[in-house]
């Protein structure tokens, strides 16, 4: 048995000359085909039918327009059943509702490890990882015939051995007569190139947690798992390109021995065989190829570059505290394939005092407008506009009862009653009843945020988040300190009323990384080395009580694992700090000294807050993160235009940038396309910028590195360029912490 004729699916790729639209959107838009098509092919057809496998009435899916049209016009659908498993599930849910899935046939979805009832008379449609967990299932699911036909579509490109598997036990397990009938029965088996979760718009993780530890101590690991650790990240890769639609060029570091150069190499070499094979659906997706033997600006600027990074580039942004509202709500509540479970204080039914109770939230963020509004901005900001927002809702919602004629309450949209409402008033026209859907979806997300700054200040009042996050900011550009912030520094060590162990760590180490990036500097530092030994001893003295763990006798085994594998790394010679923003410091400072004793209403709240005006998205200061400064060097080898006028505080000058040259000449450029024709296809540097990159950190990725990217491209003259950012997992500061701290213990 082998695959159909289009065994690698690439998305549908559009010829519009506007924008493309977001990596999410075309994540959405290749599973909506993908669910859409009506498969009638064998699994012997012949592979120059392409065409004819996709059903007739299916409409060219190109756009989010045609998308939302196409989810309720496909009435020819043939209802299916969906299998998902532990990797697409969540994949699924992040991008479609269920009534989506509804409208795309889709009548139910079972994980494909659980029990599941003969369906005789139904097609399924299998979704799920190329694993050989999931192929023998598959195997035996066919074999014991539970549908009536199957559609195998796998999330990444599969191994010939697991095909030949399938195939074996399938065959082994059954007679002559009864193999040609089974093998009819398997419509497609398809490779889907969708290996990667979008959290954001354009924020994707390949959900690989803790490579970090898993690759940076390879001991651990034999030659061959390391291999296929490394492989599964490039897999990953190569679903995201797949999914862009255009060849990038693909960008990393001269001469590292690093895990991000070799997945780069990895990835150029499975893109160049994928761009070399004999799959005409590949070959048209990275169609308007470069002429061989040339490489004009002009051409290198309708392709993106694929910039590869190690998180060891920039440790401090993993660690410190956060902000900014998104930033926080992952940070706090610790948010898992945008879930978040959260205290909520609700009135307790015999009249006392409030009942504290945990809540699952489900972030949106396609459907959720405010957290589209909110995500970036600093919790200050947010608390003060959703404190308005539950009163223009309520103004809202008055004014559509008073012209329907209906009584609905907030309450009412919260607890559902609205639907006996609806059901006692057979005159409510179709467009009344989808206005009370859309002001209930707007009620619960109002809810939501209610409650969620509500946990989040009820957070930064308990450990003074705010103070934790100024002192790292100021560690972290090399601001002095007076005696009054020094005061603030020693009392978060020293108070335990201030902070978890686990916050007190993420400070020290930013204290840490700030005494070995300012030995290359004049920074004078609010701390000796003594005193930060003892903050580490006293740490790990009260880590250990909490878990109740053998304490050693002598002082100098009370090390911290973080910071005895920090100290095994050459970070004398990373890019931490922002050493190059001398000019700008002072500016960055004094927000923070200015509001040291300020406060701000929140939620009907007076707060003392350190960080109260420290800046968020939608402030004018920007301060690019060594991140950014990489991609600006190679998106912009040739530096801003420094006759730029700009009224935005200079924010397009080059002194925003300084630093980005320290990157110029240490990045090479290969492009997947001329490699097997030319053999090693490597430049020094790009002979053009880039309108559009792809940046990947191995080793964990944050919101911080995420919104700052935003916000570099919302700069004057960097308009119309545009950036995706991804990594290996998405991590809190405090799973990161974790990580370093097993590499700590593994020394030991």
């Amino acid at each position: 048995m082998r695959k159909s004729h289009s065994s690698s699916s690439p998305p549908h790729s559009s010829s519009s000359s506007s924008s493309p639209p977001h990596l999410l959107t075309q994540q959405q838009l290749q599973i909506t085909q993908l669910l859409s098509q009506q498969q009638h092919s064998q699994i012997g057809s012949s592979e120059n039918s392409s065409s004819s496998n996709r059903g007739a009435n299916i409409p060219s899916i190109t756009s989010p327009a045609s998308l939302s049209k196409s989810l309720y016009n496909l009435n020819s659908l043939t209802f299916k059943i969906l299998i998902t498993d532990a990797y697409t599930k969540p994949l699924l849910n992040k991008i479609f509702r269920m009534g989506e899935l509804r409208a795309l046939g889709v009548t139910l979805v079972l994980d494909i490890n659980e029990d599941r009832e003969y369906v005789r008379d139904a097609t399924v449609v299998y979704f799920i990882q190329p694993s050989k967990h999931n192929v023998d299932i598959l195997a035996q699911d066919i074999i014991r015939e539970l549908y009536f036909e199957y559609e195998i579509h796998f999330v990444e490109r599969t191994e010939r051995e697991l095909l030949e598997t399938l195939a074996k036990t399938i065959l082994d397990a059954t007679s002559p007569e009864k193999q040609e009938e089974l093998l009819q029965k398997i419509t497609c088996i398809k490779d889907e190139f969708l290996a990667f979760h979008c959290v954001e718009h354009d924020f994707f993780s390949l959900e690989l947690n803790q490579m970090f530890y898993k690759v940076m101590h390879p001991q651990l690991q034999s030659k061959t798992e390391m291999e296929n650790l490394l492989n599964r990240v490039a897999n990953g890769l190569v679903c995201v390109v797949m999914a862009h639609g255009v060849m990038p060029i693909i960008a990393y570091e001269k001469g590292a021995d690093s895990p991000a150069t070799v997945i780069a190499k990895l990835v150029e070499k499975k893109l160049s065989d994928l761009y070399n094979s004999s799959n005409r659906e590949i070959r048209q997706l990275f169609a308007g190829n470069v002429s061989k033997g040339t490489s004009s600006k002009r051409s290198l600027k309708r392709r993106p570059v694929l910039i590869l990074a190690d998180r060891t580039m920039d440790l401090s942004v993993s660690v410190q505290h956060r902000w900014s509202y998104r930033a926080m709500v992952h940070d706090i509540f610790k948010m898992k394939n945008n879930s978040v479970r959260v205290p909520v204080k609700e009135e307790n039914e015999g009249g006392s005092e409030p009942v504290e109770k945990i809540r699952k939230y489900d972030i949106d963020p396609i459907h959720d407008t405010y957290w589209q509004q909110y995500a970036p901005k600093s919790f200050h900001d947010v608390a003060s506009e959703v404190s308005n927002a539950l009163a223009t809702y309520e103004e809202q919602l008055k004014k559509f009862n008073k012209k329907t004629g209906l009584n609905i309450s907030g309450e009412d949209m919260l607890s559902g009653d609205v639907d006996d409402k609806l059901e006692s008033n057979v005159k409510l026209t179709k467009q009344v009843i989808n206005e009370v859907f859309r002001l209930s979806d707007q009620r619960k997300h109002v809810d939501m945020h209610t409650n969620l700054a509500y946990s989040i200040l009820d957070a930064i009042t308990a450990r003074k988040l705010d103070e934790f996050y100024a002192l790292e900011e100021a560690l972290i550009i090399h601001k002095p300190l007076d005696q009054k912030d020094q005061n603030v520094l020693q009392s978060l060590f020293d108070d335990s009323t201030k902070g978890t162990v686990h916050d007190k760590i993420r400070l020290l180490i930013i204290c840490y990384l700030a005494s070995i990036s300012s030995k290359k500097s004049n920074y004078i530092l609010p701390f000796t080395k003594d005193e930060l030994m003892r903050y580490e001893r006293r740490l790990q003295r009260q880590r250990l009580e909490e878990e109740s763990k053998e304490i050693p006798e002598s002082e100098d085994q009370l090390c911290l694992p973080e910071l005895k594998y920090l100290r095994s790394l050459s970070l004398d010679e990373q890019a931490i700090f922002f050493d190059e923003l001398k000019g700008r410091r002072d500016d960055r400072f004094a927000q923070i000294k200015s509001s040291m004793l300020s406060s701000f209403n929140v939620l009907g709240t007076q707060l003392k807050s350190i960080a109260s005006n420290l800046r968020g998205g939608d402030d004018a200061s920007f301060f690019p993160l060594p991140l950014t400064q990489l991609v600006h060097s190679i998106m912009n080898p040739e530096g801003l235009d420094p006759h730029h006028s700009s009224s935005m505080s200079n924010l397009t000058s080059s002194s925003v940038f300084q630093g980005s040259e320290r990157y110029n000449g240490k990045y090479q450029f290969v492009d997947p396309k001329r490699s097997q024709s030319m053999g090693t296809n490597t430049t020094d540097n790009a002979t053009g910028e880039f309108g559009e990159a792809i940046v990947f950190v191995f080793g964990g990725g944050n919101f911080l590195e995420y919104q700052n990217l935003l916000e570099f491209c919302e700069l004057p003259n960097m308009r119309g360029k545009r950036v995706v950012y991804g990594s290996t997992s998405l991590l809190t500061g405090e799973e990161f912490v974790d990580e370093l701290r097993k590499l700590g213990e593994a020394q030991e």
